[in-house]
């Protein structure tokens, strides 16, 4: 019998140190510093075993320390900190491409290791790696085992990317790459194959290509699965009622499995029993759990050195001062109104558009903006929100405003075009009808970022109606919406090739692509002035029902309160998260 351990990280999104930089504190229970020493025990406490440690993607974006990182080659510290905790392979997530190709490559080049990507061509990354090893047997002998690695990744990177991948070879479909990668592995000679697959669980069974976690598991020839990409957790009960999931032992359609949260929060943890029969390798038993990063679990101090440079450059970056407000700028409500930063967002990205299209044909077109809140709670937890007092506008708060490196780009969009989008959008909320017991106010399975509002309309939304039905009338300069009437509309790279799925948002519709950021678009507005608010909101809930719900928000909302009065809320205490939970009125 022989005892292979596997330890997992997955969506790391470049939390190397315990650190909120767009709240300028630090953030216990979170990095990889801290994460490398659950790392160290894990691989302590069983050393008769064959410790192997993975991550599963989406480790270059998602921090402002990525940001700086990104920019400056000259301080990235990331492959002296993979080197030292000891990842023997790497696999890709969606958001590894944020940056552009030469973000990516020159991230594979410095690293003594394999990364792997089975369904997508990335220069120095590998299709499938085969990591040749020995393992020790209950009777103390040392025998050779090869274990082959596989990648996979969402092949709607290639429209969530599009400013970065156009042009480049069609993605291969996860399953069929995974087929294709054990057969390859098998023959030459793979013993055990282990799948880091970036993508999540299907709720409902009717697997998509996005969260197709199950399918995969069914492929044969997986024998031990590490997921991501949804910043859920496996084993435990974020999956409850997920078909062909075993929320207690970790098992994807029997297959042992894990997923480690987000942030460098959880370790996951595999436990293989082998036993050798034959010179073939059959597994007997699998355990998998998740360890948490506790609050007070010490940062390993060689990670905090090799990236301490970098997180001072940071930090002094963002506390650089780019405009200011004359009132107070927060996202605590942006589920019953839209905030202010999405304001002053679509004033930056309508005056960037308007900038680059003016000598063209589409110039003469009214512009739109269509922005969602860059801050609002969800996964990243109560802290997430924007909270500014009137004055000064620092970078770390354009950082909330703007969190991922997208582009300004804008699309020729019909009224009925337009119509369909905002129906898309309202799915945001939960349905409610009379008489029914006070619910959620809004879907959690359904992302913030996908909530947009559109600047320059007025829209009411009905949540008493059912899913795209719930948009009972859409104004333009105070005139009903007309169907054929042409606008262009400001978005963001994301979202105009389609992240999302939003009605017209596709390559054809597309009319500028600039090189431009959201942030430097904000920057560029607040150069201009004090950050400003349109005169009219862009949609309103109105919902006749005598309903009340229930929103989550930040401990920070109580002082806003008179800004929602017409909501009558109410506090109903604090959930196990640390949200603020509020009753409020949905009666106009």
């Amino acid at each position: 019998m022989a005892h292979l351990r596997i330890l997992a990280s997955s969506d790391l999104h470049m939390h190397v140190m315990a650190f909120d930089y767009r709240n300028d504190a630090k953030r216990p229970g979170t990095g990889l510093a801290s994460l490398a020493h659950l790392i160290e025990h894990a691989r302590a406490e069983c050393p008769e075993a064959l410790c192997l440690l993975l991550d599963n993607g989406d480790l270059l974006q998602g921090t402002e320390l990525a940001d700086t990182v990104a920019y400056d080659p000259a301080a990235d510290p990331l492959a002296e900190c993979l080197h030292h905790v000891g990842y023997d392979a790497l696999g890709l997530g969606n958001h590894d491409f944020d940056y552009g190709m030469a973000r990516l490559t020159r991230h594979i080049a410095a690293l003594d290791l394999p990364v792997i990507c089975s369904n997508f061509d990335v220069e120095g990354a590998q299709p499938h790696a085969l990591l040749e090893r020995r393992v020790r047997l209950s009777d103390g002998r040392s025998v050779p085992i090869s274990i082959g690695i596989l990648s996979v990744l969402p092949q709607e990177t290639v429209i969530w990317n599009a400013a970065h991948l156009e042009g480049s070879s069609a993605p291969r479909a996860p399953e069929a790459a995974v087929q294709e990668g054990i057969a390859a592995l098998r023959a030459k000679g793979a013993d055990l194959v282990v799948l880091l697959a970036h993508t999540g669980l299907s709720e409902s069974g009717n697997v998509g290509s996005e969260n197709n976690a199950q399918l995969l598991a069914r492929v044969p020839g997986v024998d031990a699965l590490i997921c991501g990409h949804t910043h859920l957790r496996l084993p435990g009960p974020d999956h409850a009622g997920f078909p062909d999931v075993d929320i207690v032992t970790g098992k994807i359609v029997g297959v042992p499995a894990v997923m480690p949260g987000y942030a460098g929060a959880f370790l996951g943890v595999i436990d293989l029993r082998l036993a050798q029969e034959d010179g073939s390798w059959r597994l007997c038993q699998a355990e998998s759990e998740l360890r948490p990063v506790h609050p007070d679990t010490p940062e390993v101090p060689l990670i905090k050195t090799a990236a301490q440079r970098a997180h001072n450059q940071t930090r002094a970056y963002l506390g650089e001062k780019v405009g200011t407000t004359p009132a107070a700028m927060h996202s605590y409500f942006s589920a019953l109104q839209p905030d202010a930063g999405q304001h002053l967002t679509a004033f930056a990205m309508i005056r960037q558009t308007r900038a680059a299209l003016k000598e063209t044909a589409h110039g003469r077109l009214p512009i739109l903006a269509a922005v969602a809140s860059g801050a609002a709670g969800g996964r990243a937890g109560p802290r997430n929100y924007l909270d500014l007092p009137a004055g000064p506008i620092l970078r770390r708060h354009i950082a909330m405003l703007a969190p991922y490196p997208n582009l300004v780009w804008a699309l020729r969009l019909s009224g009925a075009e337009l119509w369909h989008w905002l129906e898309h959008s309202a799915a945001y909320f939960q349905t409610f009808a009379p008489g029914v017991p006070q619910a959620d106010l809004i879907d959690p399975r359904f992302p913030a970022f996908n909530f947009d509002a559109i600047f320059g309309l007025r829209c009411e939304i009905d949540v008493g109606f059912p899913i795209g039905e719930r948009i009972r009338s859409v104004t333009w300069e105070g005139r009903p919406l007309e169907d054929s009437q042409p606008f262009i509309v400001a978005t963001t790279s994301y979202r105009a090739a389609g992240g999302g799925g939003f009605p017209g948002a596709e390559p054809a519709n597309i009319v500028l692509r600039s090189q431009t950021t959201v942030a430097q678009a904000i920057e560029a507005e607040l150069s201009a002035g004090p950050a400003r608010r349109f005169d009219i909101e862009p949609w309103r809930i109105t919902a006749d029902l005598n309903a009340q719900a229930v929103l989550a928000t930040g401990p920070g909302a109580l002082q806003y309160f008179p800004e929602i009065s017409n909501h009558a809320p109410e506090v109903l205490g604090s959930d196990a998260e640390g949200f603020l939970r509020l009753r409020v009125s949905l009666s106009p």
